[in-house]
């Protein structure tokens, strides 16, 4: 397993805080395993921009995409 310790990436999760674990468990009535595929395959950069884990998607839609361009921004600016 690889850990991003902070680094967001395409579909992966980065920092996690443990809590929203048992939140999404218990409030959202998820799996371990619907957990599980959640922040390993919909979390990242898909995640935070809803359309793409490509780093190219963004820059070619960036004008037209506000989702594009704000996950970018997320992405140059190093926050979370």
């Amino acid at each position: 397993m690889e850990y991003s310790c902070g680094v967001l990436v395409d579909m992966r999760s980065f920092d996690l805080d443990p809590g929203v674990v048992w939140y999404m468990l218990q409030s959202e009535n998820m799996t371990a395993n619907q957990f599980n595929y959640l922040v390993n395959h919909e979390s990242g950069l898909l995640g935070v921009s809803e359309i793409s884990a490509e780093l190219r998607n963004f820059i070619s839609h960036e004008a037209s995409d506000n989702r594009a361009g704000g996950a970018l921004a997320v992405l140059l600016s190093g926050k979370k």
